[in-house]
Order: C-alpha cells, then structure tokens, then sequence
C-alpha cells in the first residue's frame, strides 16, 4: 500500500513538473517561473494532503484503499493540470494587459514627442525670423554710420583744406 502512495505522488509530482515546464516555456519565460512553480506546488500539496488524509483514515480494505489512492491521484492530476491552465490563462491575460498598457503609453508619448518637436521647429522658426530682422537692422544702420562717416571724413577734410590755407595766409 505504501509502494502504491509513493508511486502516485511520484506520477503527481512528474504530472506537475510537465504542466510547469509548458507554462514556463508558452507563456512566461524563466523571469516568471518561481509564481508558476508556486501557484502548482500550492495546488498539488493542498490536495495530494487532501486526497491521502480522506484516503488513509477511511475504514477500508487495502484493495479498497489502494483503489481510492489510484483514484484521489488521478483527481490531483486533473487539479494541477486545471489549476495550470487557469495560471496560464492568468498570465497570458496579464501578459495583454500589460502589452496594451506599453502600446498606449508608447503612442501617447510619440505624440507627445511629435507635438514637441513640432513646437520647438515653429520656435526655431521664430527664432530665425527675429535674426533676420535684426541683422537687417544692422545692415541699415551700418549704411547710415558709413554715411556719417563719409560725411565726417567730408567735413574734417574741408576743415583740414581750411585750415591749411589760412595757415598758408598766415605765413
């Protein structure tokens, strides 16, 4: 009776390892394998307990008991093989969940970016229109000093004409 348990947990565990490898490998990847190892452990020991304690303390005969062993480890089996599809199904809804919140942040922030990009060029724009003009300016105040100083240089050298002659008279 005893070979009989230890051969069921054995196929239970063996069950449980395989439905956690799949898990792993379909859905999660190995970053997640401790919550999927957790959820199946948590799943098989409650009612591997469940199925051996009812199982051993019922008044039975060995062929009876033997038979409600083979029959509790066939439950276990299907528990964990159901439970395994609910954590996969779990994950794979999370795993969307998540994907569509990265999508929707990742679109809101390229728009975000855009109209950013769009502003700073209408800034730059604006910018380069204010320099034009300025430089403009420059350009015709520049003509107006020359002017000046044309002028200037006109006056000093009619002063200088001037001057010299009436040195000249003065000699």
């Amino acid at each position: 009776m005893l070979k009989d348990i230890k051969k069921a947990a054995g196929k239970a565990e063996k069950t449980v390892g395989k439905a956690v490898n799949k898990v792993e490998k379909a859905v999660l990847g190995k970053s997640n394998k401790d919550k999927v190892v957790e959820a199946a452990a948590g799943a098989v020991i409650g009612t591997a307990i469940g199925a051996v304690a009812g199982v051993l303390l019922a008044p039975k005969s060995g062929k009876e008991t033997r038979e409600d062993i083979m029959e509790k480890s066939k439950e276990v089996t299907e528990n964990v093989k159901e439970k395994s599809k609910e954590v996969t199904e779990n994950v794979k809804e999370k795993s969307k969940e998540v994907t569509e919140n990265v999508k929707s942040t990742l679109d809101g922030k390229k728009k975000e970016a855009k109209e950013l990009k769009e502003k700073a060029s209408e800034e730059i724009k604006e910018n380069i229109e204010g320099i034009k003009e300025h430089v403009e300016e420059m350009k015709d105040s520049k003509d107006e000093v020359v002017k000046e100083v044309k002028d200037g240089a006109g006056d000093i050298k009619d002063t200088v004409e001037d001057t010299k002659e009436d040195v000249k008279k003065k000699l």
